[in-house]
């Protein structure tokens, strides 16, 4: 994942199980004017790591699900928010703290996994802002920006990759998504294929939030990593 910052506000980039993809996210921060540094989702837990310090957190979760290891003998991995990084994260939003979250099962892994129970689902309404609606929402790796109640998005229509190649990975399975509550959360973007709301944004008393349902390292344009990450931090910071 990340933080970002402008003058004197970082953002922070935490990555999930790789840091592949992290420079991607920090150019598309530093593209908008705000700067940034990179951890682990690790060192988030464990506290190694002081958010406070950043107004954003950008939260690489890419194709992460939880997944079993061999037969079950040993623990489960890759969970999307395990409960040491929910803990740190609700923290961080109750004392102003801002969160960028990204990738293919976000709400899948919540709401379509057996092993996730109603506070793991209560934590995305309350702290990030949003709920499952569907897994498997898109085929054809487009989405558009729409009007939103909570932040006026740069109108465009975004390229995210869905079919095998050599340069970005592959998302099969995108996530749908919608606010957990209409009065602190809105659909910002949607699948063209299909009108499925794809993204949401919330805007909460303490803090504020978007959520995609597609890796954000797999958009395959760098001017629209750079508008999309630009119209979020500025969302965050209030500057529309």
């Amino acid at each position: 994942g990340f933080g970002a910052s402008h003058t004197n506000m970082e953002s922070k980039v935490v990555a999930g199980n790789t840091f592949e993809f992290a420079a991607v996210h920090g150019r598309a921060v530093l593209e908008a004017g705000y700067s940034f540094v990179s951890s682990s989702v690790a060192a988030v837990e464990n506290r190694d790591v002081d958010l406070s310090k950043y107004f954003a957190v950008d939260l690489i979760l890419g194709k992460q699900k939880e997944i079993q290891i061999g037969r079950g003998e040993k623990p489960n991995r890759f969970r999307t928010f395990p409960k040491s990084l929910q803990t740190a994260l609700k923290t961080y939003c109750q004392n102003g703290g801002n969160v960028m979250v990204t990738g293919s099962y976000v709400a899948t892994d919540l709401w379509d996994n057996e092993n996730a129970d109603d506070a793991d689902r209560n934590f995305a309404r309350e702290v990030l802002g949003y709920q499952w609606r569907v897994g498997q929402a898109a085929v054809e790796g487009g989405v558009r920006t729409v009007l939103s109640a909570f932040g006026d998005f740069t109108e465009q229509t975004i390229r995210f990759e869905q079919t095998l190649n050599d340069k970005l990975y592959a998302v099969e399975s995108p996530d749908a998504l919608i606010a957990a509550d209409p009065n602190t959360g809105s659909v910002a973007m949607r699948y063209t294929e299909n009108n499925i709301p794809a993204a949401v944004v919330a805007q909460f008393a303490t803090h504020r939030t978007f959520v995609a349902g597609f890796p954000f390292e797999t958009i395959n344009s760098a001017g629209e990593r750079n508008a999309l990450m630009k119209d979020v931090l500025n969302f965050f910071n209030n500057k529309h």
